[in-house]
């Protein structure tokens, strides 16, 4: 897959994949596979709640830059660990 596929498709949350709750500015969330309890900070849980809308590599750069103020090139390092993490465990649709 190509560096423009990757960043232009459209990326979800499996579905059944995690149970969470808000707690404040972050999200504490129940892996459903591996029973692990996980707590996101404020940085992953928005984009764990723009994934469960679904959006591209794009809009979840966006999304971060809107909700912190960071540039860009800040943004897109936090979303690809977050893609990296989330991909490892299995939190993405494919």
């Amino acid at each position: 897959m190509t560096q423009e596929e990757t960043t232009s498709r459209l990326l979800r949350l499996r579905p059944g994949a995690l149970a969470w709750t808000d707690v404040e500015d972050r999200i504490i969330a129940l892996d459903v596979e591996s029973s692990e309890y996980v707590e996101l900070n404020p940085t992953a849980a928005c984009l764990l709640r723009t994934l469960e809308k679904g959006a591209d590599q794009a809009g979840l750069v966006a999304a971060l830059e809107h909700e912190f103020e960071v540039e860009r090139e800040i943004a897109s390092e936090g979303v690809r660990a977050f893609l990296a993490l989330s991909g490892e465990r299995g939190w993405l649709a494919e």
